[in-house]
């Protein structure tokens, strides 16, 4: 054997990226869809501002907490999914691979869950309740 010869190697062509499987059609479609619901989701997280001082004066037993509700679920899932969509879709029509979620220590979550159920508690009506919870545990430490 010469050293001219080549032993089982095979030379890939990489002047063109491959392009998936997905046509582009259905990336730009993926990529509007995900563009409305933002559009329509953004009216909806502008008007959760509005709710607050709706529920707090209206009193824990009205529909304004059950208008909330529904609000800011709709709000979480049309600018959340609409905008992970329209994110993710961009970046595969650029031929790049999206990024991977990176999310915060779970302890943080914990701690902004009891920080709104805090909140929620303050603004209710239940004022003595809240003190119950707050200073509860500080009476099981006397002991």
């Amino acid at each position: 054997m010469s050293n001219s010869e080549q032993v089982g190697t095979t030379e890939v062509d990489q002047g063109k990226p491959v392009e998936g499987v997905v046509p582009i059609r259905f990336k730009r479609a993926i990529q509007a869809i995900g563009l409305l619901l933002m559009i329509v989701g953004l009216p909806i997280a502008i008007n959760l501002f509005c709710i607050v001082p709706l529920v707090s004066f209206s009193g824990s037993g009205s529909d304004a907490t059950i208008y909330g509700v529904v609000s800011l679920t709709v709000a979480l899932l049309t600018l959340g999914a609409g905008g992970a969509a329209f994110l993710h879709a961009q970046r595969s029509l650029q031929n790049k691979i999206s990024k991977p979620l990176r999310l915060p220590l779970p302890i943080l979550f914990v701690g902004a869950f009891l920080l709104l159920i805090g909140l929620g508690l303050i603004i209710s009506e239940d004022i003595f309740f809240t003190f119950y919870c707050i200073f509860a545990p500080l009476k099981l430490r006397q002991y």
